[in-house]
C-alpha cells in the first residue's frame, strides 16, 4: 500500500482497513496511485492493472500528484537539491544550480 506522500497515513487508516477479494469490489470505483504504480512497476503494469480492474467490473480512477502542499515545500526542495548534488559529483556547483528547479504549488 502506498500512501501517496502522506507520511504515516497508512498507519492511521489501517485500523479501519480490511482485505477483500477483488471480485467483491464489482460495481465500485477504486482510486489508483498512478504515479506510485508507474514509478514502481512501469507503464505496462499500470495498463494491465487497469485492464484487470475493468474486467472485474471495477471502475479505476488514476490519482496523480497534485500541487505541493506549502508544509512540504522545504522537504521537496531539499530532496531535489540532494538528488542533484549527489548524482553529479563531477559537475561544477554552477552546473548543479542550473539543474535545480524550485518546487511550486502552482499548476
Amino acid at each position: 500500500v502506498h500512501s501517496m506522500g502522506v507520511k504515516g497515513l497508512w498507519g492511521v487508516v489501517s485500523v479501519a482497513g480490511e482485505e477483500v477479494p477483488a471480485q467483491q469490489l464489482k460495481g465500485t470505483t477504486l482510486a489508483l496511485d498512478a504515479v506510485g504504480l508507474l514509478k514502481k512497476r512501469g507503464l505496462r503494469a499500470f495498463f494491465y492493472r487497469v485492464r484487470g480492474l475493468l474486467r472485474l467490473g471495477i471502475v479505476p480512477i488514476a490519482v496523480l500528484d497534485g500541487p505541493v502542499p506549502e508544509a512540504k515545500m522545504k522537504t521537496i526542495a531539499n530532496r531535489r537539491w540532494r538528488d542533484i548534488f549527489y548524482k553529479g559529483p563531477s559537475q561544477s556547483l554552477t552546473k548543479k544550480r542550473s539543474r535545480y528547479v524550485e518546487p511550486t504549488n502552482r499548476r
